[in-house]
């Protein structure tokens, strides 16, 4: 059995060769930093999706807001389809990494 040998870190990824095969350890950190922030971007995602709901709601109980409250809806509507486009980029963005 081939023994396993181990670079000291660098500033940019640790790598493992054991029997012929070289193991980045940085990707599953870049990976995971990449995740994160794609998980922020998701929950403002939401929340600005709920405060558009929530206003829509709260307008519709004025007539004279009703307007206002119909785009309010409009608007988290189309905010919902933002929310698997970002699942998209970031499934392509982990992959690329």
């Amino acid at each position: 059995m081939k023994k396993t040998s181990i670079k000291p870190p660098s500033n940019e990824e640790v790598k493992i060769e054991s029997e012929g095969i070289l193991v980045d350890i940085d990707y599953e950190k870049r990976r995971t930093i990449v995740r994160q922030r794609y998980e922020w971007i998701q929950i403002i995602n939401d929340l600005l999706i709920g405060v558009w709901f929530a206003s829509g709601s709260i307008f519709f109980f004025f007539e004279s807001w009703t307007i206002l409250g119909t785009w309010c809806f409009a608007l988290g509507s189309m905010q919902m389809l933002i929310g698997p486009v970002i699942r998209i980029f970031q499934k392509l963005r982990v992959k690329d990494t």
